[in-house]
């Protein structure tokens, strides 16, 4: 049957099943998981953006990752229940209290071949 293991909802899983493969660390996901990649510019680097959508994506109960990139930056992706991503995105708009965010670009990601296990902050990229 191979290295997977079923996941049913927890409280603060925010509708996401399907089933983990050990392997890959990722989890393969139901109909309704949506995921998307953003990317944030603006002042949102040394502001604590990445650690403050990390908490709010894990309040939500998202999954997938955050990270710098070296053209000054904040790259997201989060996938999970459609409102919580919808959620997250909205945050992103603001950031925390001392970011400014210029602009924010959202593109749609096959989430079919499984999606992070929590939610991660990566290295630059």
């Amino acid at each position: 049957a191979g290295p997977y293991v079923h996941i049913g909802l927890t409280p603060n899983f925010s509708g996401i099943t399907g089933v983990y493969d050990a392997d890959l660390g990722t989890q393969m996901v139901n109909d309704k998981t949506r995921g998307e990649r953003i990317t944030v510019t603006g002042r949102v680097q040394g502001v604590g953006f990445r650690y403050a959508l990390r908490a709010e994506a894990q309040r939500l109960g998202m999954r997938g990752w955050v990270r710098n990139r070296r053209d000054g930056a904040v790259e997201a992706f989060v996938a999970g229940d459609p409102d919580a991503v919808e959620a997250v995105i909205a945050w992103a708009h603001d950031g925390p209290p001392s970011a400014r965010v210029d602009d924010v670009d959202v593109l749609e990601e096959n989430v079919a071949d499984g999606i992070p296990t929590g939610f991660d902050i990566r290295e630059t990229v």
